[in-house]
C-alpha cells in the first residue's frame, strides 16, 4: 500500500508494530502476543481448539492491540484517521504472515467494534460464538 510503512519489533510477549503513514498524524500501533494453547485455559478458544486439531503446546498468536490508523484517548480509544482505506487489511495480512513465520497455528482476536468484526470476517476469520457481552471472539487457523 502506497504511503504506508509497517515496522515490527520483537518484544518479550511477541511483536509490536508501528504503522507509519505519509502524513503528520501519529503512527498506528498493533500488538501480537504468542502463547501456547495451554495458557488459554478457561477461555472459549481453549475449549474449541482440540476439535480444530490443536494441542496444548501449539502456539496461538493473539492480536492484543489493533489501531493501524492511529489512536487517541485512553478510556474509549478512537482512531485518528478514517478507516476503510485498506490500512487495516494490509496490517492484518502482515500479522498473519509474521504469525505463520513464528510457528503459530492460529491467530486469535477479541473485538468490540463492528469495523473490526467486518475486517476479520472479510479476511477469513471465524466468529466463535455469539457473545452476550460487548466482545466477539474470532480465530483463523494458519497451519
Amino acid at each position: 500500500m502506497e504511503g504506508l510503512k509497517i515496522e515490527s519489533v520483537k518484544t518479550e510477549e511477541g511483536l509490536r508494530y508501528r504503522i507509519l503513514h505519509d502524513d503528520n498524524l501519529p503512527e498506528g500501533v498493533t500488538k501480537l502476543d504468542f502463547s501456547p494453547l495451554s495458557t488459554f485455559q478457561g477461555e472459549k478458544i481453549y475449549e474449541i481448539a482440540p476439535s480444530l486439531g490443536l494441542g496444548q503446546s501449539d502456539i496461538i498468536a493473539q492480536i492484543t492491540e489493533f489501531f493501524p490508523n492511529g489512536i487517541q484517548g485512553n478510556y474509549n480509544p478512537q482512531p485518528i484517521r478514517p478507516a476503510r482505506h485498506g490500512v487495516g487489511s494490509a496490517v492484518l495480512e502482515r500479522i498473519i504472515e509474521d504469525a505463520t513465520k513464528m510457528g503459530a497455528k492460529m491467530v486469535y482476536a477479541i473485538t468490540s467494534t463492528h469495523g473490526m468484526d467486518a475486517l476479520l470476517s472479510k479476511r477469513g476469520f471465524v466468529k466463535m460464538h455469539e457473545s452476550s457481552g460487548p466482545h466477539d471472539f474470532y480465530y483463523k487457523l494458519i497451519k
